[in-house]
This record gives C-alpha cells, structure tokens and sequence, in this order.
C-alpha cells in the first residue's frame, strides 16, 4: 500500500484528544471553547439596584467583549463571535435586541468607539480606521497608510478622528 499524505481533521484549531474508533470511521474528540460576557456593574445611586451588584448584561455561548456604551447610554456596541467570526454589534442598554453590524469575515476589528452624536462607531481594522454607521451599512475606510494605525477616538465635537499610528 501507498502511504497517504495526513490530512487535516475536520474539527479545527479547538479539537483536542482524539481517540479513533477500532472498528468504523468514527471519532470522539474533546473541544475546546472560550465564552466571555460582559457584565455590568452598579456603581451610583440608583432605583431598583444596589450599588456594587454585578448583573450578566450580554451573554452567548461564544465570547461577547469590548462593550462600549453610547453616548446618550441607550446602546452598547461590542465584539462577538456568536456568528462564527468577530464581528461589531450593537444591541439595548440592558442587553436585548443585538443585531450584528458588520461582515468583516474573521479577521478581528479592535477599540470600538462612538461619535458623540451616536451616530456612528469608529474602530481599527486590519492596521487601518474605519467608520459604521450604528445603524449598519457598509464601513467606511479613513486611513489607508502602510504603517499600522489603531486606537482611533472621536474628538468632543465629532469633527475629527484621532488615533495611533507607526508613521
């Protein structure tokens, strides 16, 4: 017999401690998941909460990070990847209705920030700034230099975007 070249398993990077079947083609293997939530904390003074008290506020069976509330507190936008891939979503101030924003295809977009009005999030995205509107649509590109850019903020007023840069 021709020795065969090895194949990739099916299960991926989080597959672990497989044990083949002798008699079938079967295999049980361990697999391996990450699942962060964002909680929230009461910090002041308010009705119907004590201060210090932690409440689950987004939560899936995947990671749910890098909440950031809108300006006016009404909105949360934050990474998930309960579609498969990291993607930027947006949902209430107590968790519910999440609706994802964007369709960036697995590579990670980072430091998600709001314009004051609220009316768009900026963020960094394969080493260059981009805008969503926080209704959806298509992002847009701000930067597009060789050098890795991120950290992007909006000014007080919403008229310029800040951010670091390797220039």
């Amino acid at each position: 017999l021709e020795p065969r070249p090895p194949e990739p398993l099916p299960f991926g990077e989080e597959g672990f401690d497989p044990s083949f079947a002798s008699q079938g083609r079967r295999l049980a293997y361990s697999r391996r998941t990450y699942d962060v939530d964002t909680w929230r904390l009461q910090v002041g003074d308010s009705p119907g909460a004590s201060k210090g008290e932690s409440t689950k506020l987004i939560a899936s069976t995947r990671p749910d990070i890098g909440a950031e509330y809108s300006p006016d507190g009404r909105r949360i936008a934050f990474l998930s990847t309960r579609s498969g891939a990291y993607e930027i979503w947006v949902c209430e101030e107590d968790g519910s209705n999440p609706r994802m924003l964007t369709s960036l295809g697995g590579v990670f977009p980072a430091q998600l920030r709001w314009s004051p009005d609220g009316r768009r999030i900026v963020f960094a995205f394969r080493g260059d700034i981009y805008a969503i509107d926080s209704a959806g649509g298509i992002p847009q590109r701000l930067t597009s230099d060789p050098a890795v850019e991120s950290t992007p903020s909006y000014s007080r007023d919403g008229t310029w975007v800040y951010f670091t840069s390797q220039r």
